[in-house]
């Protein structure tokens, strides 16, 4: 039984749609592996080079706490500058984290509804 143009038409159509749609599941755990790659996953390049850039800037915050609250424990006195930085950088990439495997995961979803309609 041979299949009509608009039968084949139709079934190029659906397969195309489904190997455009994104999974939210795999779009999160790119985001748990690297801040805003489940972003660069969706095709929200500009999005994800953006949370890169802020993760890589807490991480920067974090070396400089660190590096200032070791100097301070050389001279046995306690760096508060240090552990602002410290900690404003790990609250910034754990949020920033989490809001990105989020973010990413909703997207996906999204994504994948536009297509299908």
């Amino acid at each position: 039984m041979a299949l009509t143009s608009e039968e084949k038409e139709r079934i190029l159509e659906e397969e195309r749609i489904r190997r455009s749609l994104k999974d939210p599941g795999l779009a999160g755990i790119y985001s748990f592996l690297w801040t805003g790659l489940g972003q660069i996953y969706n095709g929200q390049i500009n999005k994800g080079l953006i949370q890169m850039t802020l993760s890589a800037l807490g991480m920067i915050l974090v070396i400089l706490g660190a590096i200032l609250i070791y100097f301070s424990c050389l001279e046995a006195r306690v760096s508060i500058p240090g552990i602002i930085l410290l900690v404003v950088g790990i609250l910034g990439i754990a949020l920033l984290g989490i809001h990105s495997i989020r973010d990413a995961k909703e997207n996906a979803q999204r994504i994948n509804v536009k297509r299908i309609e």
